[in-house]
């Protein structure tokens, strides 16, 4: 018969079977001394093999479920730890359980109190401070990356504005390069004036529009706003009128000169020769004054320059000074005919300007206008 000793100590089952051994050996010598009797070695030979051969049956030598046993005792062991956690935690919920409340406890000091609400107002403070200055600082770099995406838009669409720009002007200089004048030189030959001689039957039409251009010298004035101007611009108007497109260029201009010499003046640059020097050179001039009238006949020719090219131009106007009570007036009216020019777009043009010098005294002292 087998037995399993798997929950019990092998010192134990050794201490049994020691007192098994000494109670028959007890029993033995108190039968008393036998005829036949063994050597004392020989029969405790065969007693310990007798006693080595039962713990072997019982499996105390060589046990199977050595490791089965030793993860039992280990839980067994883990389960009386967890046991003992268990009470200690008992324990401490106990004690817990066992303190005083929160409305019981003592008040701290009052100094400590309010250090403490001032250091939870002062992190609270500084806390938002800091979260404002991160969303400015996102919302900063949100319009740094906006703006820089405008500016190079803006950037690009200045570039092509620019070069759409300089392609017009370029176009407009060379399409009214033949009409341009260029910068001439302040020393100008001196021409002899000759005497008009012959016929001046020629003159007649440009006497006939020098009248009518006194007569609506006060409603050209008043047209452009001359008549009434007190500062001194100049612009360029273009009106409808009849026979087609009047091309107007005015300008206002205030002298600081007594009103008799102003007007003296203006006479003597007008029918002398400087007024030709401002658009080309003069080749030869005749003219003839009609002392009794203030009129002036004259009959030249004259280079006009313009950007590379120039043109040879023959002028015949008529000069005429209206004294008024309060105001003089210039006015004359000629007729441009091209001679010689390379230009074809200035083939077969004839020019008939007609030009009003109104020249009046204000009221502010030292103060003439001369229009």
């Amino acid at each position: 018969m087998a037995f399993s000793l798997g929950d019990v100590d092998e010192q134990v089952v050794e201490a049994a079977l020691s007192f098994i051994d000494e109670f028959a050996v007890d029993q033995v010598e108190s039968k008393g001394p036998s005829t036949n009797e063994v050597a004392p070695s020989d029969d405790k030979k065969r007693q310990r093999a007798e006693r080595k051969k039962m713990l072997r049956r019982t499996g105390v030598y060589a046990n199977p479920n050595r490791a089965r046993n030793e993860r039992r005792w280990e839980i067994a062991a883990l389960r009386e730890q967890i046991q003992k956690l268990q009470i200690d935690l008992t324990t401490l919920r106990n004690r817990k359980s066992d303190r005083p409340s929160a409305a019981s406890r003592p008040c701290p000091a009052a100094g400590s109190l309010v250090m403490s609400k001032s250091s939870q107002i002062t992190a609270a403070m500084w806390q938002e401070i800091a979260d404002r200055q991160q969303r400015r600082r996102e919302e900063a770099e949100c319009e740094n990356t906006r703006l820089k995406l405008v500016l190079k838009h803006q950037r690009k669409v200045a570039n092509t504005l620019s070069s759409l720009l300089q392609r017009r002007a370029n176009q407009l200089v060379t399409e009214c390069s033949p009409f341009m004048t260029p910068v001439t030189s302040t020393h100008h030959i001196a021409v002899n004036v000759l005497d008009l001689c012959g016929d001046v039957g020629d003159f007649q039409d440009l006497f006939r529009r020098l009248d009518t251009a006194y007569q609506e010298v006060d409603a050209v004035f008043s047209a452009n706003g001359l008549d009434s101007m007190v500062i001194s611009p100049s612009d360029v108007h273009i009106r409808e009128g009849e026979g087609g497109k009047y091309l107007e260029l005015f300008a206002n201009k205030v002298m600081p000169f007594e009103s008799r010499d102003t007007k003296e003046a203006t006479w003597d640059h007008f029918r002398g020769t400087e007024k030709h020097w401002g658009t080309g050179s003069l080749y030869s001039k005749s003219a003839k004054d009609l002392q009794e009238s203030c009129t002036i006949i004259e009959d030249f020719t004259k280079e006009v320059y313009s950007n590379n090219i120039s043109a040879d131009i023959r002028i015949k106007q008529v000069l005429r000074r209206y004294v008024e009570k309060d105001r003089d007036i210039v006015v004359w009216t000629s007729r441009a005919s091209p001679v010689a020019i390379k230009h074809e777009m200035l083939r077969g043009l004839t020019y008939t300007p007609r030009i009003c010098v109104h020249t009046r005294f204000e009221l502010k002292p030292y103060s003439l206008t001369t229009r």
